[in-house]
């Protein structure tokens, strides 16, 4: 398992990352709510959370796919 610092809107977050079968799972705690980022090859990335608002889900998933790519 690896994991990294990433900051979003003026806050520092950890991200945990795991490959799994071909797929890579990122996991952040987002304000108080485990939230797991999955990155199949070639698809688009898909994530679930009940309280976190849809447009920072959004932000979370471009700078990992960022990070992932670099």
């Amino acid at each position: 398992m690896q994991n990294f610092w990433m900051k979003v809107r003026g806050d520092f977050y950890n991200v945990n990352i795991t490959s799994i079968q071909g797929m890579q799972l990122c996991m952040v705690d987002i304000m108080n709510e485990q939230v797991t980022f999955e990155f199949p090859q070639k698809e688009a990335c898909r994530f679930q959370a009940k309280r976190v608002d849809p447009s920072l889900l959004r932000e979370f998933a471009h700078r990992i796919e960022s990070y992932l790519q670099s």
